[in-house]
């Protein structure tokens, strides 16, 4: 099914389109934010934030793709 175009004046989105992830090891949570991308521009792109718990295989995949992405010292 594809997305049709907003009635005039109306805002539309596109989405989901995750933006951070935020973990802590110790406690096994994690910090979530996902961004909806709107339509037109005069509409504000909402960013929702969701705490979760997540399994440490997760975690351990998190912590390595943040090093690899992160400026080296």
């Amino acid at each position: 099914m594809g997305m049709r175009a907003p009635d005039e004046g109306m805002c539309w989105y596109h989405g989901p389109n995750p933006q951070d992830v935020f973990s802590d090891a110790e406690t096994g949570v994690a910090l979530v934010s996902v961004r909806y991308e709107s339509g037109p521009c005069m509409c504000e792109s909402p960013v929702y934030r969701e705490i979760i718990r997540i399994d440490a295989e997760t975690l351990a995949e998190i912590e390595v793709r943040a090093q690899l992405t992160s400026p080296e010292d």
